[in-house]
């Protein structure tokens, strides 16, 4: 009789909406005058997953990992969560998401745990809708106390950086920040930062672009700041910022690997040195990647590994939609003897409309294949130039610049 009920109520649901006197609510009370699931049986378990599956959109395999994590009696607390959520324009997919995340909210008071915090998302000036997304995107914020973590949290970086506003546009990103112990993790490293003279708003920068890098263990923070500064990092610079992003991003392992690669591809310690410090993500790039494009920096444009090294961004080029087609339309011009310069790292630094202006429209009328050649170009793919993506035109890359 069970499965019966629950269709109706499906159709309902469909057909009406959500109505004051919820449908999958009456079902349920059907069962239990004392609105209590029946206890321990495979029946009480199907009964829960379908209430689970139908009135919160959780998936089948969701909803059935839920009745293992808790034990729902009771679905008073949980339709009152539903209601609440519904209430601020939570969708179904977020509702969904939220309880998939965190089960036990079905079993809280939603009004004394919930609300006030939603409440307090509100006071900051975000819209319900970007509430409902930044609170979607990060479910567990829900679980943090609003009086002894969120609320502090918000204290310390509003005075940190002068306003609610401000504070309110750094957690705009993610409520990461929030959900911190303040005196152990926000704090320090806040004040880390300051401590060696980096400016507020370069701050800022990076907690609104990578605001989870402030919730990292502050002792390590704060070691990978004093390693910086030993590198030779200006404080008063956003080098150091994109410095932290990059040292942060990567494991110790992988930061050894990286180091290796590149010293396997020709650079010195050196000039990986200078590199880092001129551009720290250049540690970011996968190991494929650099490996394909010192190739052809190498091979094709006769560069040496130390030029590349001088100019470390150009390994953040996309080869596809940058690097490839700029190559073949200089090649063609060359070849016509409309250029008698090399293909050097400024030819890539251009912005793109200034590169189709000054190399691809200049010479149109003169060279005409030249604006299908740029336009075929971009169609090239590193995975169909072999020859640059080899292992082993890597390997004659290291043996040339180490003289074995």
């Amino acid at each position: 009789m069970l499965l019966p009920l629950l269709q109706i109520r499906r159709c309902l649901w469909i057909a009406g909406g959500r109505k004051s006197s919820p449908p999958h609510l009456s079902v349920l009370l059907h069962y239990s005058s004392s609105r209590t699931l029946e206890r321990s049986s495979s029946s009480s378990s199907d009964l829960t997953v379908s209430y689970l599956v139908d009135t919160f959109g959780l998936t089948p395999a969701a909803a059935t990992a839920t009745t293992k994590k808790i034990k729902l009696t009771s679905v008073e607390n949980s339709e009152s969560l539903l209601a609440l959520l519904e209430s601020y324009g939570f969708t179904r997919t977020q509702i969904s998401k939220i309880v998939t995340n965190m089960p036990r909210l079905l079993l809280s008071n939603a009004e004394k745990t919930v609300k006030p915090k939603l409440e307090f998302f509100l006071g900051l000036g975000f819209s319900k809708a970007k509430m409902c997304q930044l609170v979607s995107a990060d479910v567990h914020i829900l679980k943090s106390s609003l009086e002894k973590t969120i609320s502090p949290n918000f204290d310390i970086l509003r005075d940190a950086f002068g306003g609610e506003d401000e504070a309110a546009a750094l957690f705009s990103r993610s409520f990461g920040l929030l959900r911190g112990n303040p005196s152990e993790v926000l704090q320090r490293n806040l004040k880390t930062m300051q401590h060696h003279g980096i400016p507020k708003s370069n701050i800022a920068k990076l907690l609104v672009w990578y605001p989870r890098t402030f919730v990292r263990c502050s002792s390590q923070f704060s070691e990978t700041i004093n390693l910086l500064m030993k590198f030779g990092f200006d404080p008063s610079k956003m080098a150091v910022v994109y410095g932290i992003l990059a040292v942060t991003s990567l494991s110790t392992s992988s930061w050894k690997r990286r180091l290796f690669l590149y010293h396997s591809l020709g650079w010195s310690e050196e000039e990986f040195m200078a590199a880092f410090k001129k551009f720290p993500f250049c540690m970011l790039h996968a190991d494929e990647m650099i490996k394909q494009k010192m190739a052809f920096f190498v091979e094709k444009l006769k560069w040496s590994p130390s030029y590349v090294a001088e100019q470390p961004v150009t390994l953040s080029y996309s080869f596809e939609r940058t690097i490839w087609p700029r190559y073949t339309v200089f090649s063609l011009l060359s070849s016509k003897g409309m250029l008698e310069r090399k293909f050097s790292a400024s030819i890539l630094f251009i912005a793109e409309k200034i590169f189709v202006k000054d190399y691809v429209d200049y010479y149109k009328d003169r060279v005409p294949e030249v604006l299908e050649v740029y336009r075929k170009s971009k169609g090239v793919t590193v995975d169909g130039l072999e020859r640059w993506k080899s292992a082993s035109t890597c390997r004659e890359i290291a043996k040339k610049s180490t003289g074995t």
